[in-house]
């Protein structure tokens, strides 16, 4: 499974597009949804993080470590 801002902006009744606009930090609405909603809902499959990698705000390294921390 892929979980992408763009995602949760559909599942909110958005256009897709709004995931290339400034609505929101992309890691975080991706980080929140993925861990409320979608890794509670399902044990076996994989879920592939649509991680916003040019983001200035957070170190790459320790963030791809907090994502597979949540698993």
């Amino acid at each position: 499974m892929l979980a992408l801002n763009s995602g949760r902006f559909r599942l909110m009744g958005v256009s897709s597009l709004a995931g290339f606009l400034p609505y929101a930090n992309s890691n975080e609405v991706v980080m929140d949804f993925v861990c409320k909603e979608i890794l509670p809902m399902i044990k076996k499959i994989p879920v592939c993080f649509g991680l916003c990698a040019t983001d200035p705000t957070i170190e790459l390294d320790s963030y791809i470590d907090l994502i597979q921390k949540k698993g």
